[in-house]
């Protein structure tokens, strides 16, 4: 535990000082924004040799395919079920038969 001397020097002291000037903090965004440029360029260039970007869009494409292949299924089906119900009647349950 530290304690203080009650002295007039540490009274008229400013609380809060700060020992970093303006050109330390200057360096220091701009070492963070070259951190942040190398980290963008290198990202690119590691999803260029794996070939990511490819994968993801070739992953979308199969999506938007499945998609579409599972909207005309789902109309066929509609149509097959009307078309049982026009030839066998709304009355009977064609679904539970195997």
């Amino acid at each position: 535990m530290i304690v203080m001397p009650l002295s007039s020097n540490f009274v008229s002291t400013p609380i809060l000082q700060s020992n970093i000037n303006d050109t330390s903090l200057i360096s220091g965004l701009i070492g963070i924004g070259i951190c942040i440029a190398i980290f963008i360029v290198l990202r690119e260039v590691v999803m260029w040799y794996w070939k990511i970007n490819i994968i993801v869009t070739n992953q979308e494409r199969q999506l938007k395919a499945q998609q579409e292949t599972n909207n005309l299924l789902s109309e066929q089906i509609s149509l097959l079920r009307s078309q049982i119900e026009l030839t066998i009647g709304p009355s009977e349950d064609f679904t539970d038969k195997a």
